[in-house]
């Protein structure tokens, strides 16, 4: 608004009401880009310890070899690399199966940030030590995700409201986003576009303080603590 030279919100509102590029201006500034690694702690261990061990054997039973996750809203990569930390540091051993990454983001300054893998202690605090030591270069005082764990992660501009990555996934991350900050009508159109991605069976993982809008979704409580949710397997 002081940009703009508007005294008030009204006199904002007024000016959004004529100049439509301005939406896009306003949408920019409205995102909320903060996250860490491992975030939730509970929700972590149990993909690592239960759900994923699942899918896998749900796709070993159908024949398929590579397990896709897709995680939306991915800000600056967090999410999508702590996925790759634990499929390489929990996973791997167990499971003769290939996995692949597709995270997205609305906002490309976010994607680069990702791309770069680029992190200050304040996003890493939450990792296991061990993980720390195996996944990161340190230089000075900012902390480099190790290309081992980069390749393994495909970044994606593309806005959920519109759109989402082509195929089916077994597992799909859409936490703190869509179930937050969207309105129900909107949610419920997301919410849609989400479970044609997931594979039967497969698992959708939600923000642990969200709620799916009522009456709108086929997918039935798996963790319900973690707010982990699964697609019916004839679905």
């Amino acid at each position: 608004m002081e940009a703009l030279q508007l005294r008030n919100v009204a006199a904002y509102c007024s000016f959004l009401e004529d100049n439509e590029a301005e939406w896009l201006v306003l949408d920019g500034m409205c995102r909320v880009t903060i996250s860490r690694f491992y975030r939730d702690r509970s929700v972590y261990e149990v993909l690592s310890n239960k759900v994923l061990p699942e899918l896998i054997q749900q796709a070993e039973e159908i024949g398929d070899k590579i397990i896709r996750f897709w995680s939306a809203g991915c800000a600056s990569g967090e999410e999508p690399y702590t996925l790759a930390m634990i499929w390489d540091y929990v996973i791997k051993d167990k499971t003769s199966n290939e996995f692949s990454i597709v995270a997205t983001d609305a906002d490309n300054v976010m994607i680069e940030r990702a791309k770069n893998g680029c992190y200050s202690p304040s996003s890493i605090k939450n990792l296991p030590e061990e993980w720390l030591k195996n996944g990161f270069t340190k230089k000075g005082s900012s902390y480099y995700i190790k290309p081992e764990l980069k390749k393994h992660v495909r970044f994606v501009h593309q806005d959920i409201r519109d759109a989402a990555p082509e195929g089916k996934y077994n597992l799909i991350l859409c936490r703190n986003l869509v179930f937050t900050y969207f309105s129900e009508e909107l949610q419920k159109e997301v919410l849609k576009r989400i479970e044609s991605r997931l594979y039967p069976g497969g698992a959708l993982v939600i923000g642990i303080h969200e709620n799916l809008p009522e009456g709108s979704a086929t997918l039935t409580d798996w963790f319900a603590k973690e707010k982990i949710y699964r697609k019916p397997t004839d679905g």
